[in-house]
């Protein structure tokens, strides 16, 4: 049985000490230990996100029920997806051309998980296993959905700006062109930080910021 299967499962399992969450905008349900949440995540903070109004279900409309079942999958087993293949097993029937894509934003969906329920512990793991996999220019979905999700003063929207600027291979001289469509969507705060930072490099050329790893 695929690890993730594994974690739906023990997620459904009944319990007297068991609160239900749902997640994304076509809710799927999630029944997780409450000791589980208040050891490893800000569960006492649920209350000030959009909530039934009940002490047992909480409603998270915004988050991604794959990226939430990652989640679950380290509060139960204390590991995280690391090889493609492994970040497979939660992505069916994906082509090999939209493949780091897809994984790339469900790592992205992971970060946003963890940085709303407080996961200090798992949001340090999943920020530098991105930022450890990122080196290359972002996808344009990447940078709309980050700048879209993650507060503007976190630094892992400068690691985007970053290997936008650098001298990286872009996607299109790759032949993966994503299009007018997604280019016009680009928020404007993404292009202010690329004008800044080519400044900069134009001054100093001194390449990358440190890595933005977080610091256990």
């Amino acid at each position: 049985m695929a690890t993730h299967d594994l974690v739906q499962l023990i997620a459904l399992r009944p319990s007297d000490d068991m609160v239900t969450i749902e997640i994304g905008p076509k809710p799927k349900t999630f029944q997780v230990s409450r000791a589980l949440l208040a050891q490893h995540s800000l569960f006492r903070n649920f209350q000030t996100h959009s909530t039934s109004g009940s002490e047992h279900k909480f409603v998270f409309k915004d988050l991604s029920p794959r990226a939430f079942n990652i989640f679950l999958g380290w509060l139960h087993t204390g590991s995280l997806p690391e090889t493609m293949e492994d970040w497979l097993e939660h992505l069916p029937n994906i082509s090999l051309l939209e493949l780091d894509l897809k994984v790339n934003l469900l790592r992205l969906k992971t970060w946003v998980v963890a940085e709303r329920l407080g996961a200090e512990e798992f949001l340090m793991i999943i920020n530098n296993q991105y930022v450890e996999n990122n080196f290359t220019a972002p996808w344009l979905a990447e940078v709309i959905f980050a700048f879209a999700h993650i507060p503007h003063d976190r630094r892992i929207l400068n690691l985007l700006v970053d290997c936008h600027c650098n001298g990286s291979i872009s996607r299109k001289e790759l032949a993966f062109d994503e299009g007018p469509e997604l280019q016009h969507q680009l928020p404007i705060e993404f292009f202010l930080r690329v004008m800044d930072r080519y400044a900069y490099l134009r001054q100093y050329d001194d390449g990358m910021e440190e890595p933005l790893f977080i610091k256990g």
